[in-house]
């Protein structure tokens, strides 16, 4: 939405996450007319999404959540939040593509085993973490 020129409500969600606390950020972003995301929602408890969805609808406003269903611990998309929602499933970016075409932008000639070595160094990185 900022690239669109609006300004964005943005909520880091947590297991520890109530209510009162959500409808709040709901309410914040109704009266300051900005749409609101709820990221990393797969922590939200799902009791709280099933009071929420009412809240939302009735809002009036934009209202994006990310679910990350490989997360540990993290719940599914709650049927109540399908139901009333738009899904938009995402997929892994082709990132030895983008490594290759930032390295060939960056003058080396053999960007695409520069754009390989880069990726697989990132991928252990994320496994040894």
């Amino acid at each position: 939405a900022a690239e669109l020129g609006m300004e964005t409500r943005v909520v880091n969600c947590s297991d520890a996450m109530t209510l009162e606390e959500a409808a709040g950020h709901i309410e914040a972003a109704k009266a300051a007319e900005t749409p609101l995301v709820f990221g990393a929602a797969h922590r939200m408890p799902s009791d709280v999404w099933d009071s929420l969805v009412g809240k939302a609808k009735d809002a009036g406003i934009i209202i994006g959540c990310s679910f990350q269903r490989s997360s540990a611990g993290g719940i599914p998309v709650p049927p109540a939040v399908e139901e009333v929602g738009h899904r938009l499933d995402f997929t892994i970016p082709p990132f030895g593509l983008i490594c290759e075409v930032m390295a060939s932008f960056m003058g080396f000639i053999e960007s695409e085993e520069i754009g390989s070595k880069i990726v697989a160094f990132y991928e252990a990185c994320a496994r040894e973490l």
